[in-house]
């Protein structure tokens, strides 16, 4: 079962945090973003997004999740955590976290029209962060222990859920639980490659806007 962690800044919140820094450590949205904001020269991929800034690009906005009412869980020992924001969430969302350039500007206005559409001003709750740890081994229902309870509340409060998945193997995952495409996000292109780097005439960055109507 999903396993509630104090939203206060303790140990447990730290073991969340390197948890999603791990598991989310080759994220083409993140290089996109970290070249973007620390104006990375080439050649690409660059060794400058190495773990350690890796951290500094995810804590702050997860210390702010926290600090403003997300609600952070685990589940199977450690084996995956989660972080929900719930209906009327009055904190920043992590997509609107920290300094943004013009991709990063890209992004949060197209995943806000995409849930301007399709959410319009309904209460919802918002799946930030969905991560397994990739240091121990998986186990079985940790991840359906941490979606179906709060895609449960969502229904019982005759209310939507929302993610952005950043990959199809996410998508496919998160179709499994009743959530439906409903918006193919892709920022940089022409510019950016799928992975995340720079390339003149890239195919750009995608994310994956998905909706769990109760």
């Amino acid at each position: 079962m999903a396993i509630p962690l104090q939203p206060q800044p303790t140990t447990d919140v730290e073991r969340m945090t390197d948890i999603i820094v791990d598991a989310f450590a080759a994220i083409p949205l993140l290089y996109t973003f970290v070249v973007e904001i620390d104006a990375l020269p080439p050649p690409y991929p660059s060794s400058a997004i190495d773990r350690v800034r890796r951290r500094a690009f995810y804590e702050q906005g997860i210390a702010s999740l926290m600090k403003d009412g997300a609600v952070a869980v685990q589940a199977g020992n450690w084996s995956a955590v989660a972080i929900w924001e719930p209906p009327g969430f009055a904190g920043k969302p992590f997509t609107n976290a920290g300094f943004a350039g013009p991709l990063r500007t890209e992004w949060r206005a197209r995943v806000a029209a995409a849930k301007k559409k399709h959410l319009g001003d309904k209460p919802f709750w918002h799946l930030a962060f969905l991560a397994r740890n990739p240091d121990i081994d998986s186990i079985p229902g940790a991840i359906s222990a941490l979606i179906r309870p709060y895609v449960e509340r969502a229904v019982a409060d005759g209310v939507p859920a929302w993610l952005e998945a950043i990959d199809t193997r996410g998508v496919e995952i998160y179709e499994h639980f009743g959530f439906k495409l409903v918006d193919h996000v892709v920022v940089g292109k022409g510019t950016h490659s799928a992975t995340g780097w720079p390339e003149d005439g890239g195919e750009g960055v995608s994310g994956y806007c998905m909706i769990r109507e109760p």
